[in-house]
């Protein structure tokens, strides 16, 4: 579409991932894909939620698939990352995946997504022909401007990367935007949304799926949710999922959850 043409409009592979990234709702409103720089090695996150484990699997899968295809075709053929990461379990085939990244690829991770090498972020993507550009250009405006921002869609992106970090409050979003926390609250209650419902939206999307596709400790699923204590974290997943972690876990790996 549109989107793609233009990312070879970008200077570096970094420049056309944000591009596609910050546009990609034009495209696939339920899907996240983030870039996250934090680490020696960038990593390409996506999270996808669907009726089933196996639609998740297979929707991330053909996800990161497609994201590794836009990459070869910005930069060439040869383009191969250094770790592909799932966080299901391996399933019992998996040669034709394994032999079109090129690459190790890992399961039962806490993410799913892409390692990168931080040199492919500054090489510079093929240029489209002109008249492409031009055609992508005259029907990409029209749908920016009829997009309307969702304002609470952008808070979830921020506090999904915010909660790694420790700093996830309302004071700190509301920062992030350089506005004050009434005016957070009330642009997120124009969506119909509110602060605490989505970070709790978070919390239990970051918990199902940490729980169900690794064998990490309960103390590192906390962390990873954004509590400083386990036992801070078993009561909100106990208020907020009827049972224990290690129940809710042990549920899931027999197929009843």
């Amino acid at each position: 579409g549109a989107v793609s043409l233009l990312m070879r409009e970008a200077e570096t592979v970094e420049e056309a991932i944000h591009f596609y990234t910050t546009h990609l709702a034009l495209h696939a409103d339920g899907t996240l894909i983030q870039l996250d720089q934090r680490f020696q090695s960038p990593l390409i996150v996506t999270e996808l939620q669907a009726r089933t484990r196996e639609e998740s699997f297979q929707a991330t899968q053909f996800c990161l698939v497609g994201i590794t295809m836009q990459i070869r075709w910005l930069i060439g053929e040869a383009f191969q990352p250094d770790l592909v990461s799932f966080s299901f379990a391996k399933p019992q085939r998996m040669p034709t995946v394994e032999r079109f990244f090129k690459c190790p690829v890992q399961f039962r991770q806490l993410i799913s997504g892409l390692v990168l090498n931080r040199s492919v972020l500054q090489r510079r993507p093929v240029t489209s022909a002109p008249f492409l550009r031009k055609l992508a250009r005259q029907q990409l405006e029209p749908l920016i401007k009829r997009s309307p921002g969702g304002f609470s869609t952008r808070v979830e992106r921020l506090l999904r990367t915010l909660l790694d970090d420790g700093n996830y409050d309302s004071q700190s979003v509301a920062d992030y935007f350089q506005i004050d926390r009434r005016t957070l609250s009330r642009r997120l209650a124009n969506d119909g949304e509110t602060f605490s419902g989505i970070l709790q939206r978070i919390r239990m999307e970051v918990a199902c799926r940490a729980l169900a596709g690794s064998d990490s400790p309960l103390s590192m699923i906390a962390d990873e949710t954004g509590f400083e204590s386990l036992s801070t974290f078993s009561r909100w997943f106990q208020q907020s999922f009827g049972c224990t972690a290690s129940r809710w876990r042990a549920c899931n790996a027999a197929g009843d959850a």
